[in-house]
C-alpha cells in the first residue's frame, strides 16, 4: 500500500532485510540493534535461539519482547499505509 508498485515494495523488502539491516547489526550497540525489525522476527522463528549473556547482561530479548516488537513494525507499517490510502 505504501510503494504502490509491487516490484518495488518486494525490491524494497529485500534490501532492507538482506543488506541495510545486516549493516545496522554490525554497526549499531547490541541494545540498539536487538530492535531491528527482522532480527526480531529471526528470534522467534529459530528456536535454538537463546540470549547471549554479556556479563550480567543479556544482549537478546525474550520472545514475547521479540514478539511485540516485531508486531509494532507491522502496524506501524499498516498505520502508514492506511493514512496513504
Amino acid at each position: 500500500m505504501i510503494a504502490q508498485h509491487s516490484a518495488g515494495a518486494i525490491g524494497g523488502l529485500l534490501a532492507w532485510g538482506f543488506v541495510i539491516e545486516n549493516l545496522l547489526n554490525v554497526f549499531l550497540p547490541a541494545r540498539a540493534s536487538r530492535l531491528l525489525p527482522f532480527l526480531a522476527g529471526n528470534r522467534l522463528l529459530d528456536p535454538r535461539v537463546r540470549p547471549r549473556l554479556v556479563g550480567a547482561h543479556c544482549d537478546c530479548l525474550q520472545p514475547p519482547t521479540d514478539a511485540l516488537v516485531f508486531g509494532a513494525y507491522t502496524a506501524m507499517a499498516i498505520a502508514a499505509g492506511t493514512v496513504l490510502l
